[in-house]
């Protein structure tokens, strides 16, 4: 199986180019960013199809942990929601093949810019769906169930995105996760908490890889009752995943001496 390498300055270009030379058949590999730039490795060969994982990838799992089948994200600006979801995406897809996961992320109207993950989600080979709701009216999605889990992204929505979340959480497998950088100052967690505590049942701690867990993000769960679901760190989406059960009781789940405070770990 030969693959190919494709290096251009942004995401958006990279796959024009890739489309361009190689067609709608091309296959993608991976996706990462290095020196600035955005590298794709693709294949045009159906041998990756039936190629194995790697071996640590293929390895099972004891602490794989199935996701809800409506999964909403949330969490203030920069945080790195979009990347988390289209992460989330792919985990989903290599522990669990059969699944059809369905990419939610709308936004306030239909001028306003689409949500990265569109371009994160053609790279996965997924579709999603960008409805516009109107800010002061709850925003509608079909039923799910476990055969085609959904991940909801809303981030595009800014300030009106947690008006949104109460109507999303109905089901009896539903979840909502703040996102938050590592790093941030007590001040800072303080205030968005304010806001989001009320909403969420577990936290999502993004970036490590530019800031490792400081005490302050190992005090969350403490300070504020919400268990950290993950901690996700490097740039690429085909990354290493593993996934305890957040709900675990706190005396249990963050006494860990291998990993204290953290429930899972996303790395590229």
């Amino acid at each position: 199986m030969s693959l190919i390498r494709i290096r251009a300055a942004d995401t958006a270009k990279a796959l024009a180019e890739v489309e361009r030379r190689f067609g709608e058949d091309a296959m993608i590999v991976s996706t990462s960013r290095d020196n600035g730039e955005v590298e794709i490795v693709i294949t045009q060969s159906a041998e990756l199809a039936q190629a194995p994982l790697s071996t640590e990838m293929s390895q099972p799992d004891a602490h794989a942990l199935p996701l809800p089948s409506r999964l909403v994200l949330i969490g203030p600006p920069g945080a790195g929601v979009s990347m988390l979801a289209a992460r989330l995406a792919a985990y989903w897809m290599r522990h669990e093949p059969s699944v059809n996961v369905q990419l939610i992320a709308p936004r306030p109207d239909p001028l306003a810019p689409v949500s990265p993950l569109v371009a994160h989600a053609r790279l996965l080979g997924l579709s999603i769906e960008t409805p516009n709701w109107t800010t002061g009216q709850p925003g509608q999605i079909a039923d799910t169930n476990g055969h085609r889990p959904q991940i909801v992204d809303l981030s595009g929505l800014g300030q009106d995105g947690p008006f949104h979340v109460a109507p999303l959480l109905g089901g009896a497998s539903t979840a909502c996760w703040l996102v938050l950088p590592t790093g941030l100052h007590r001040q800072a967690q303080d205030t968005i908490l304010a806001v989001y505590r009320p909403l969420c049942s577990a936290l999502a701690l993004t970036r490590a890889d530019l800031c490792p867990l400081t005490l302050e993000d190992r005090a969350l769960p403490y300070r504020f009752g919400l268990p950290i679901a993950l901690v996700a760190q490097g740039v690429g989406l085909l990354d290493a995943c593993r996934m305890q059960n957040p709900t675990r009781p706190m005396s249990a789940q963050y006494k860990q001496k291998d990993n204290p405070h953290v429930a899972a770990r996303l790395s590229g």
